[in-house]
């Protein structure tokens, strides 16, 4: 935490990018966000999985830091590094560029965006995770009984946004935009309540980075995103196990 590998790659003549997308989103929002960061454009997170999951289909706008991923005559490819959950959305990213989503590129649903029709150029060389739950982390069964109270305690950090923190700002951004916890030109109170009257509480949804990193979700993940025959796939396993001096357990 102390170097930025980011810095200390490009010095070594690497042209390396650090992606901003929703840190607590599900892997298909956080995959959706993080084609857009690379090619540009509005984040489309697909009308069938925004109607299903409930919320809006649109999200931020990125200017993209290789829109020339997209076009037809490149021959660019990028090698995708992730940490953690990071692994898991790049595999789901892998997943629809190759394969699309018919749900979310049905004709009849007008527009969507390339990455859900399976016909985006294969520009993706190889995935590297590091320490990623690929089968689920067992970390989040503290979370089963108070899980609403946990999704609701990321919720009302992670929506107050802009650079100078106060007692009404945190200086965080979990970037929910598209559940609409957004802080506008709104008096404080009034953001608050919107906050907590928000549907992604009372729904109860998955779509979130606590199912999605739960054994249940991996399980699922797992049975969405296949390895795809032309990417190398390299995996750096983790282990954090200590003993605790206090009780002698592991």
């Amino acid at each position: 935490g102390f170097s930025s590998l980011r810095d200390i790659l490009n010095n070594a003549g690497y042209e390396v990018y650090t992606p901003s997308i929703g840190p607590v989103a599900s892997n298909w929002d956080r995959a959706c966000e993080l084609y857009a960061y690379l090619v540009g454009g509005t984040v489309d997170y697909g009308a069938y999985h925004s109607a299903t999951n409930g919320h809006d289909r649109y999200g931020r706008t990125f200017p993209g830091v290789l829109p020339e991923l997209n076009n037809p005559d490149s021959e660019l490819k990028v090698h995708l590094i992730g940490h953690s959950m990071g692994g898991e959305t790049i595999r789901m990213l892998a997943q629809l560029l190759e394969n699309g989503d018919a749900t979310s590129a049905m004709p009849a649903r007008r527009r969507y965006q390339p990455l859900f029709t399976g016909e985006c150029r294969h520009w993706i060389e190889s995935i590297t995770t590091l320490c990623t739950p690929h089968d689920g982390s067992d970390d989040t069964k503290v979370y089963q009984n108070i899980g609403d109270l946990a999704q609701y305690a990321m919720g009302i950090i992670g929506t107050v946004t802009a650079s100078n923190v106060n007692e009404n700002n945190f200086g965080l951004d979990f970037k929910l935009d598209q559940w609409g916890l957004v802080r506008r030109n709104e008096s404080y109170s009034s953001y608050f309540n919107r906050v907590i009257n928000s549907k992604i509480w009372t729904q109860h949804t998955n779509d979130l980075s606590v199912y999605d990193l739960d054994v249940d979700g991996a399980a699922v993940l797992n049975g969405y995103a296949k390895a795809q025959d032309d990417i190398y796939y390299f995996s750096v396993a983790c282990s954090n196990t200590h003993r605790d001096p206090l009780t002698g357990h592991y």
